[in-house]
């Protein structure tokens, strides 16, 4: 499934790093608008899709209580003190990963042409993601996982990692210039 036009946060695609459990995945958190029905539409009928085949091949016909819910509440999270960042203000949000084993996530411009530049994806910037929910049951935790395929970059937006841009950070120490470029100033 495509969602389309969401901010990722949390981004590991180029490389993958080591999760809580000793697990390198890629990865990244995907943030939806709670104003977006069209994308919400879509991942919740993903979501029961998911549930439904988790039923019939391995929860014994019934959805058991899951630890995390695949679409998680941003607002309600912030309420509860699970999450303390004003980023998950009025969105739901869900973690998707994907395992090396399985090849590299696909990173594309929004042109088609491969992204090259690893930073070019970014907390806070804004994608197209072609993830699948699939139903687990590992060791007694049940649930649906976000596996991620692919990611599109759509556009810029806030740095979510407070990280500033170069030419930001080092504004103060540049030479002041007097609007004339010496370079080209020749006199014959």
């Amino acid at each position: 499934m495509i969602l389309e036009n969401v901010r990722v946060s949390f981004v590991n695609l180029a490389e993958p790093k080591e999760n809580l459990s000793g697990q390198l995945k890629y990865g990244c958190q995907v943030h939806i608008d709670k104003d977006d029905k069209a994308n919400l539409a879509r991942a919740k009928a993903g979501v029961d899709k998911a549930i439904a085949k988790g039923k019939s091949k391995m929860w014994a016909g019934k959805k058991p209580k899951f630890r995390y819910e695949p679409l998680r509440d941003g607002d309600q999270e912030l309420e509860d003190g699970d999450q303390t960042d004003r980023s998950y203000e009025g969105v739901i949000f869900l973690n998707a990963s994907k395992d090396p084993k399985y090849g590299k996530v696909g990173m594309v411009d929004s042109d088609l042409s491969p992204i090259m530049d690893a930073d070019k994806i970014y907390s806070g910037c804004y994608c197209n993601v072609d993830v699948n929910p699939f139903p687990f049951s590992n060791s007694g935790n049940n649930g649906i996982g976000w596996g991620i395929n692919n990611v599109m970059f759509v556009e810029d937006g806030d740095r979510l990692d407070g990280q500033q841009s170069t030419d930001q950070a080092f504004a103060s120490l540049a030479p002041e210039r007097d609007g004339e470029d010496e370079a080209t100033d020749f006199d014959d």
